[in-house]
């Protein structure tokens, strides 16, 4: 057995450049007790495994511009991972 340790979210640690992530719902706004902040989180897939991914603003920006304001829209799009000075960008793969 491989047990898997990489958690439920969506993190550069755990991401290699090139992955391909698949938004799988509209998301929902939550509060994080941890960061004492309000989010908005997706669920996506990465290889076989749902994780939650909160996109900061220039990723949500940018899904917006490729797929439209309504996050409705974007389930069953995916996107690919860079790492670029040690930040994680996407690409919406069109």
């Amino acid at each position: 057995m491989i047990p898997d340790f990489s958690g439920e979210f969506l993190k550069y640690d755990e991401t290699e450049d090139g992955d391909i992530c698949e938004i799988i719902d509209e998301g929902k706004t939550e509060y994080s007790d941890a960061l004492k902040k309000t989010m908005f989180n997706l669920k996506v897939k990465k290889n076989d495994k749902i994780l939650t991914w909160s996109p900061n603003g220039e990723a949500g920006k940018l899904l917006q511009k490729t797929w439209g304001k309504d996050t409705k829209d974007w389930i069953g799009h995916k996107f690919q991972i860079f790492h670029i000075s040690n930040s994680m960008k996407i690409k919406p793969i069109v």
